[in-house]
């Protein structure tokens, strides 16, 4: 008796084999690949949302945790969250309708936008200057769990350990860290818990008896949902095409949507968001592979000359948030025409204004041109590039020695990089 008995309290020691758990293995390598297979179902819904044969909706329902879902994708570096189409037209829709918000129109958050807000750090920032927004439960229950997880952290830390891009990544976080992780989300679940007009769910019973809100996400879903019920409110969502798919399958109308990007955007040219807060917003957005983000000249300007009152400052620091080597890049899907565009009215900007000096040309030119010419026909583009900045000096301003210089200099520049030959700058 007494030796069956042993043998239990050994078992309940090591614990249930019925219980879904990794077998580990004797060294790091049978180890890793443990976890590794461990992962294989995760693995296999992220390669269907990867290539397209899933939409996001089903993604972050199939993964079953948002921040899981979309805290993949920035660790992957595949995969895109669509926010709009990409035509100009579309952005500027997502803008007025942003507007519209800030005005009193009555918002439907979900849970796509709310994490974005809260990885962004701009809860407050973006959610005071709405008057009238209500959230689903379920994100705030997502939320409350990921606290409880950083709640209990013994004095050495936690360890987290997952799969990202076939390799085991093992991160730790002090007690302090996991604290100051607590104490945020708490904060920031409070105020908009507090100061949201609702927070709501809705029954599967008063839900359409097709499987796009039956099957998908509360998380995604209420959102659109509610607002199709509500005629006079819109949606912040980072996932437009859920809206297209479920007006599409149920027949049920539109509503208008828009994206954490285009609210900062819109906030940020109402002078009520401050450029460097908008960048780092911008940033972390495209880390996430938001698109399209686009990018203007302007923005480029901005990003290169601090103003000061009268005093005007050159840095480069900034250019980087732009993430210019992602958002222009073949791979992102940007429109080619819209990018040499606008590539070729800063180059113009750059080149014919005396006032910057070529020192200045030197550092800034790589950091733009390059992003045109990565993954597309180097030599092809770069003489399309070199040739529309030549037109474009010539035809707005008198050509001077100088710029012909400078039209040289890009040339050469270009030249190096083409046949891989290091430029200042990069």
């Amino acid at each position: 008796m007494k030796r069956g008995s042993d043998a239990m309290i050994r078992k309940a020691r090591i614990g249930s084999p019925y219980i879904k758990a990794v077998e580990a293995g004797i060294d790091v390598e049978s180890i890793k690949k443990s976890i590794i297979d461990f992962y294989s179902k995760e693995r296999e819904i992220f390669r269907l949302f990867e290539q397209k044969q899933i939409p996001l909706c089903s993604y972050i329902t199939l993964m079953g945790s948002i921040g899981h879902a979309l805290s993949k994708i920035r660790a992957e570096r595949k995969g895109f969250i669509l926010i709009n189409d990409g035509r100009e037209e579309s952005f500027n829709y997502q803008k007025n309708v942003a507007e519209k918000a800030l005005n009193g129109t009555s918002v439907y958050i979900d849970g796509t936008s709310l994490f974005m807000l809260i990885e962004c750090g701009i809860v407050r920032d973006v959610l005071s200057k709405i008057p009238k927004y209500n959230i689903p439960a379920s994100i705030l229950k997502e939320y409350r769990s990921l606290i409880d997880k950083f709640s209990v952290v013994s004095e050495d830390g936690t360890l987290q350990v997952s799969e990202e891009r076939e390799d085991v990544i093992v991160r730790k976080f002090s007690k302090d860290e996991a604290e100051e992780i607590r104490s945020k989300l708490v904060s920031d679940l409070k105020y908009i818990q507090d100061n949201a007009e609702d927070v709501y769910g809705i029954p599967l019973s008063e839900k359409h008896v097709d499987f796009i809100e039956q099957k998908i996400s509360s998380i995604v879903s209420d959102a659109c949902i509610k607002a199709q019920r509500d005629k006079d409110s819109v949606v912040l969502t980072e996932d437009s095409t859920y809206i297209d798919i479920n007006s599409a399958r149920t027949g049920k109308s539109r509503p208008d949507n828009f994206s954490v990007r285009s609210l900062v955007r819109c906030l940020w040219e109402k002078k009520e968001f401050d450029w460097e807060k908008y960048l780092n917003v911008f940033y972390i957005l495209s880390i996430y592979r938001e698109c399209f983000l686009p990018v203007t000249s302007d923005d480029l300007e901005q990003c290169l000359f601090e103003k000061r009152g009268s005093i005007i400052t050159f840095t480069l620091e900034k250019f980087d948030k732009l993430n210019l080597n992602f958002v222009w890049s073949r791979e992102y899907g940007v429109n080619f025409i819209s990018l040499l565009g606008v590539s070729s009215d800063f180059i113009s900007r750059l080149i014919s204004d005396v006032s910057i000096t070529d020192d200045i040309l030197m550092k800034v030119l790589p950091k733009i041109f390059i992003p045109v010419l990565e993954g597309r026909d180097k030599r092809n583009v770069g003489d399309k590039l070199i040739k529309i900045v030549s037109q474009k000096t010539k035809s707005a301003f008198i050509i001077t020695r100088s710029v012909k210089n400078r039209i040289d200099f890009l040339k050469g520049q270009i030249e190096d990089h083409i046949n891989g030959i290091t430029v200042i700058g990069t």
